[in-house]
Parts: C-alpha cells; structure tokens; sequence
C-alpha cells in the first residue's frame, strides 16, 4: 500500500475542513454587517442630530471609505479570519441537536425507523430494526451497539480510522458523506445565531422607534432600518427548516456507507474486526428473525 491515496484524502480533507468553515463564516459574518449597518447608521444619525455636531453622515461615510481604502488589504485579511473563526465555532459544533429536529419533524412514528422519537442520537439504538425493515440483514453483524444496548458513536468512529489506516482507497464517500453533513449541520447554527441575532436587532430597532415621536408616521420611519433584520430572520428562519428536510437521511445514510464500506473491505478477512464485532463473520439472521 502506498501512501498516495492517503495523502490525496488528507488534502481533500484539508480542503472541505477549511471550506466548510469560511464559507458559513463569510455568510454569518456578511449578514451581520447587513443587517447591523442600518440600525447603527441610523443610530448614529439621531445621536449627531440630539448632540448639535456639526458633522454630517456623507462626511462621516468619507472618512470611513477613505480609511478603508488605505488599509483594504489588512481589513481583507481580518474579514477572512474572523469568517474563519466564526465558521469553525460552527463547524464543530455537535449534530445531535439539528439531526434530532429533523428526526421530529419528517419521520413517521407508525414508520420502522432507527430511534425511538425520545431517543434520537447517532448512531441510533434500534438502527438494528431499520436495517431488518429495508433488507439489509447482511449490516447486523456490524451493529454491535445495538445488541449491547450501549449506544456510542466511537464503534462508528473506530470503523473509520481502521478503514482509512487499512483502505484509504474506500473512504473517499465517507469522508464526502461525514463532510456533507458536518456542512449543513453549522449552516443549520449558523441559522439559529442569525436568527437570534437579527431578531433581537430588530425588536430594539422597533422599540427604539416607538419613542420616536408621537405619530405613526415618526415610529414607521424609524422602523425601517429593521427592515435588513427582518428579511434575515425570515431567510435564516427557512434555511433551518429546508436543512431539517433532510439532514436526519444523510446522517443515516453516513452509517449505512460506513458500515457497507466495513463489510465489503473486511469480510474476506473478518478476524480484522471481531475484537469490536463478534459476530462479524458468521451468517447473516434470516429477514423474519426477531431482534436481540
């Protein structure tokens, strides 16, 4: 075995680690300037009028354009890192909570599924039945958390470092599935902080207006400004419930690669897992056998 294979995987890996972080980074961070640059301009605008100061807004938005245009390179560069930062605190945040709201909302509970609807966390405790309703008999040997009744994500977890040390060859769909759903996972917090943030900055904006003059006219105009908050919340409100869609299938799917991956790579020699499987190796349960 060479380490060629490893090697393009670890890049491709690079590659959707870091993409996968600036990309909701770059979002959250640009519809947080868009939705916050109104309301504080408009701030500002109140604040400069009740002060008595001479200076204007255009004169104000001069110098700022001036100055960022003399150091546009360092703020690129800073924009990049904060998206970064931002989108990595998203990135790695766990799936459970996104993967369990899509569970509620688009499984049946008259359907054989992998989860019980109080009891929703992966790799799932009944994923064993899911795999006897569709067919899939020739997986129970690899789902020793369920037998055990001692669910973890690690036995799935060390199924992955033992294909990508052993068939790095083999990995390259798991890696896309695990990276598919780590992506629309921090899309989904990315959403929920949008959300929360455009929310909030809306209400004080509305608030705010509300002490603005007597008429309905002076607190309709100083609502405008949460006109930006608003159109946020209403796309990262839908962004969340578009994820919620679908992202419980690919985190099913994710198992159903890894596990089919382990048995075509390992049944030819399954001495290679039976320290994790005991039962790996030996004849697959008939389709009416009943769960341990």
């Amino acid at each position: 075995m060479t380490d060629e294979p490893i090697g393009r995987l670890s890049i491709r890996e690079l590659i959707v680690d870091f993409l996968g972080s600036l990309v909701p980074g770059l979002v959250f961070v640009s519809c947080a300037v868009v939705l916050l640059a109104w309301p504080l301009t408009s701030a500002l605008q109140e604040a400069l009028t009740i002060l008595g100061s001479t200076r204007t807004m255009p004169n104000i938005y001069a110098g700022v354009a001036q100055f960022a245009a003399a150091i546009r390179v360092e703020l690129t560069i800073l924009l990049v890192m904060v998206a970064y930062v931002a989108g990595h605190l998203f990135y790695r945040q766990d799936p459970k909570i996104p993967d369990e709201r899509s569970f509620r909302r688009t499984v049946s509970k008259t359907d054989e599924w992998v989860a019980d609807f109080d009891n929703c966390e992966f790799p799932y405790l009944h994923f064993d039945r899911y795999l006897r309703s569709r067919g899939l008999t020739h997986l129970l040997q690899l789902t020793e958390w369920c037998a055990s009744g001692r669910r973890t994500k690690n036995f799935v977890n060390i199924l992955k470092i033992r294909l990508f040390f052993e068939h790095p060859e083999k990995c390259g769909s798991i890696a896309k599935n695990e990276a598919h759903v780590r992506l629309m996972a921090s899309t989904w917090y990315m959403s929920r902080a949008l959300k929360y943030l455009a929310g909030t900055v809306a209400v004080l904006v509305v608030a705010t207006a509300l002490f603005a003059g007597p008429s309905p006219r002076d607190v309709l105009l100083h609502s405008i400004p949460a006109a930006p908050a608003l159109f946020v919340f209403v796309v990262a409100f839908g962004t969340q419930r578009i994820i919620e869609r679908f992202l419980h299938y690919q985190r099913v799917r994710e198992v159903i690669w890894v596990l089919e991956t382990a048995y075509v790579a390992y049944r030819d020699s399954p001495e290679r897992l039976q320290d994790i499987c005991p039962d790996f190796g030996k004849p697959p349960a008939p389709l009416d056998a009943e769960p341990a």
